[in-house]
């Protein structure tokens, strides 16, 4: 029931930050915006673990925290510039519809990495997820009142996917760690690597 909680509440604060990342795209780039963004996320989970009193150098084996770092840096680096130049380009609604890529793309990498079963309901909404998809660009391709130029839909569509693709490989290759590590420093290590290789960009 807490988890089911969590997720929902994760959704909705998801969507609200969407919407205020696209009005902050319009006046920051891909890359500013997300360095921004990590920054400020470095700084309130650095509060939050030194008010709960989390250990920010636990003992875990090197491989952790190399798993972490190489999961910060697919996971936010580069799916965060991919979803924020996605989301200049498409905006919120139709940004959303791409993001239903995210699913699949963490039951493809889990079938892949972890040895999980993709059953036939798994295939047939992964499938539905990318017929979704295609119809989403295609009815925005046809509309005129878009005022768009031309390929700036699909170009955006085709980087929103690489990001939730990265986003889902981000997560799901660290898997095992995070059910060993306490998940505010797995976020800090996983936040670090992403602001340190985007300040690097």
């Amino acid at each position: 029931m807490l988890g089911s909680a969590f997720a929902l509440s994760s959704a909705l604060f998801w969507a609200l930050a969407v919407i205020l990342f696209k009005k902050a795209g319009d006046t920051f780039s891909p890359i500013s915006l997300n360095i921004y963004k990590s920054l400020v996320a470095l700084v309130l989970i650095s509060l939050a673990m030194a008010v709960l009193g989390i250990d920010f150098f636990p003992d875990v084996p090197f491989r952790d925290w190399a798993w972490l770092f190489l999961s910060g840096v697919i996971g936010i680096t580069l799916a965060d510039i991919c979803f924020f130049t996605a989301l200049n380009r498409l905006g919120a609604g139709l940004v959303a519809v791409v993001e239903c890529l995210y699913l699949p793309s963490v039951l493809f990498f889990s079938a892949i990495l972890l040895d999980e079963r993709l059953g036939p309901a798994g295939i047939a909404g992964s499938i539905l997820v990318m017929s979704a998809i295609l119809t989403g660009t295609l009815s925005t391709e046809k509309r005129p009142v878009v005022q768009r130029a031309p390929g700036t839909v699909l170009n955006g569509v085709l980087i929103g996917c690489l990001g939730m693709v990265l986003l889902a490989l981000g997560i799901v290759m660290v898997k095992d760690v995070l059910g060993h590590t306490d998940v505010f420093w797995a976020t800090l290590v996983r936040v670090i690597a992403g602001t340190v290789s985007l300040l690097a960009i």
